[in-house]
């Protein structure tokens, strides 16, 4: 990767960053609060808003469904899906209001977790050699 590659992708992730702090605060949220209904850190959110890092595309996703926003406008500025102010309020608020009420009643961690891999069974391989 040369010089100017490195300078086109810190300049996306700029403005990637740009678009996600903005829809952010148009939905009132901290960073921390979307890092917590994403059920990403705090320090990520932060470091994706200053271009520092790109995040994945299952968090992008994540974070526009959050923040109601278009994922075509949150990462390729695509003003005809530019969001709606209001609704991004609205959404980002309601989400919150669920997330506090989950801990409330006794949820350790109210976002969703991934499943976990099925794993292989562990075979005693020398007890196969030996025929036992």
């Amino acid at each position: 990767m040369d010089e100017k590659d490195r300078a086109e992708d810190r300049a996306r992730r700029k403005a990637i960053g740009q678009r996600l702090e903005a829809a952010r605060e148009m939905g009132g949220l901290t960073a921390r609060a979307l890092g917590k209904l994403a059920g990403k850190s705090p320090g990520l959110v932060r470091h994706v808003e200053r271009g520092e890092h790109a995040p994945g595309a299952k968090t992008l996703e994540k974070w526009a469904g959050i923040l109601s926003v278009s994922l075509d406008w949150l990462v390729l500025g695509d003003l005809s899906r530019a969001p709606d102010p209001a609704q991004v309020r609205a959404v980002a608020q309601a989400a919150w209001t669920a997330y506090e009420r989950a801990r409330e009643q006794g949820a350790r961690h109210p976002a969703p977790k991934p499943a976990p891999k099925p794993r292989r069974p562990k075979v005693n391989r020398r007890a196969a050699v030996a025929g036992v």
